[in-house]
Parts: structure tokens; C-alpha cells; sequence
């Protein structure tokens, strides 16, 4: 099953009136689908999509039936997704 990392590289707005993603990009990943959200840090971070030192405190990471979205948790700033199965 292919896994793409959909960045969210265009995003304005502020975390009173929301956030809009103006633009994307999609990338392909290597790894498995993640169950849970340590596997979906590990899988970003072995992919070179975020930092290394990078910690559950600081992203929200949301499951949905064939993506995951992925946040800022200081602002809810959106990064962008894991998508599988597309």
C-alpha cells in the first residue's frame, strides 16, 4: 500500500479567526501505515518531514479511516497529512 505525505506548505490565518491552506504538495513515504500517533512521529521523522527532536507535546496528530492529520498543538497551525490507500 502506498503512504504520501500531503505538506501544507501555503497556510494562512492565526488561531483566533482559523486557518486556510492556500497550497499543498504531495510526497511518497516509505514505511508502514501507522496505528498509532508515536508510529505517525516516527514515520515523519524517519522520512525527513519533521525534526528529530520533535515530541507528541507539541504536535496533534488526528486519525481518520485513510489519513492523519497533523497540527502545531501550540496553535493548531495545520502541517499537513499522512495519506494511504490513494
Amino acid at each position: 500500500m502506498s503512504l504520501y505525505f500531503v505538506l501544507y506548505w501555503d497556510v494562512w490565518g492565526n488561531e483566533q479567526n482559523g486557518w486556510d491552506v492556500n497550497d499543498v504538495s504531495r510526497h511518497s513515504m516509505v514505511g508502514r501505515i501507522p496505528d498509532t500517533q508515536q508510529d505517525v512521529l516516527d514515520l515523519l521523522k524517519a522520512n525527513n518531514w519533521i525534526n528529530d527532536y520533535v515530541t507528541l507535546d507539541e504536535v496533534q496528530i488526528e486519525f481518520n479511516c485513510d489519513s492523519v492529520q497533523i497540527s502545531d498543538k501550540s496553535n493548531n497551525c495545520p502541517i499537513g497529512r499522512v495519506e494511504w490507500g490513494v
